[in-house]
């Protein structure tokens, strides 16, 4: 008998560390939904982070600010989640902030960057571009994620936008001069470009491994619109531009993909517009239309759920509100966030 009890004694234990080691333990309490990036008024510090609960509906306005009591900074103007850690880049404040993804405490600061941008992470590596200036060249800094050290630079063109990683090649938007870098990672001192229209924006690597960029369009000598807003493919194993559509407007450089990789979604105006990857062109229909928008102002596509989330700025005349959408474009919801909603982030 006492054998037995000894026995099922040390059986229980282990089921208690069993349970204790267990995989569902919450991480934190942001552990599973959705970031909104909130640009806020420039020069006015209030740019922010809203957290929207994936299951549970729960909305937390300024966690960044509740959780480490600080401000975040001025024009929050991207952000990315990788491997457990949040990179929040605020472009007016010349930094990075990075936060735990969970909990969002504050784990270290990037600083010694100048007008950020856009990152992303490759291995152990992040890259970052910065315009610098509106005169001098553009770069990319290559950044140690343990310290928060910058390791090197890369100059690329005017403006450089956003960023991608593809293969060992870094693709950056350079958005004051209407072209995209392609830096050979074995020698990030060497980059070549490809030419496009005014603007290049956002870009997202599809199914195939292709790089979709959006270019807003540019200006005429009297600051009219030049109405030449355009969708590019490029095709990252010849870096050579596979398709181009050109719209007849400009329009804002938005861009998201679903969760299988093979539909880019885009806005002009208050129409969100899909497009099949392996489509040679696109469709003149809308999946839907966001009508009860004032500004339509950024875009997203949650990776588990392909939910469409879209922000509407309210021309940053009030606080801004998100409306979700199925992935056949049937509204679903809105929900009030902070001043100028241009992104999104998913945990």
């Amino acid at each position: 008998m006492k054998q037995f009890l000894l026995k099922s004694l040390l059986l229980l234990s282990i089921v208690f560390v069993s349970c204790g080691d267990d995989d569902s333990v919450p991480l934190g309490e942001y552990e599973n939904g959705v970031f909104v990036v909130n640009e806020g008024n420039f020069l006015e510090g209030d740019g922010s982070i809203t957290y929207y609960g994936r299951t549970t509906g729960t909305i937390d306005q300024t966690i960044f600010s509740g959780v480490n009591d600080a401000s975040l900074g001025d024009v929050v103007q991207s952000m990315y989640v990788n491997d457990g850690l949040t990179y929040l880049v605020v472009n007016n404040s010349n930094k990075v902030e990075v936060v735990n993804s969970y909990t969002f405490e504050s784990e270290l600061t990037i600083s010694d960057v100048l007008l950020p941008r856009y990152m992303t992470v490759s291995g152990d590596k992040g890259y970052l571009t910065e315009w610098v200036s509106f005169s001098d060249v553009g770069r990319v800094s290559v950044v140690n994620l343990t310290t928060g050290d910058i390791e090197s630079q890369i100059s690329v063109g005017s403006g450089a936008e956003d960023v991608e990683v593809v293969g060992n090649k870094i693709y950056v938007t350079n958005n004051f001069e209407g072209t995209m870098s392609i830096v050979d990672m074995a020698n990030d001192n060497s980059a070549t470009k490809l030419t496009l229209t005014s603007g290049p924006g956002e870009m997202v690597v599809d199914k195939n491994g292709d790089i979709w960029v959006t270019c807003r369009g540019g200006f005429n000598a009297d600051f009219s619109p030049a109405n030449n807003g355009a969708l590019y493919k490029i095709n990252t194993q010849t870096d050579e531009i596979e398709s181009t559509f050109s719209f007849d407007v400009n329009y804002t450089a938005k861009i998201a993909i679903d969760p299988t990789l093979d539909k880019v979604y885009y806005f002009i105006g208050k129409s969100v517009y899909a497009h099949d990857v392996d489509n040679t062109s696109l469709s003149t229909e809308p999946l839907f239309e966001v009508s009860d928008a004032t500004s339509v102002y950024g875009i997203g596509v949650d990776p588990e759920t392909g939910v469409i989330y879209v922000g509407d700025s309210k021309s940053f005349l009030e606080d801004g509100e998100v409306f979700r959408y199925d992935a056949n474009g049937t509204f679903l919801d809105s929900f009030q966030v902070g001043r100028g909603p241009n992104g999104f982030g998913f945990n």
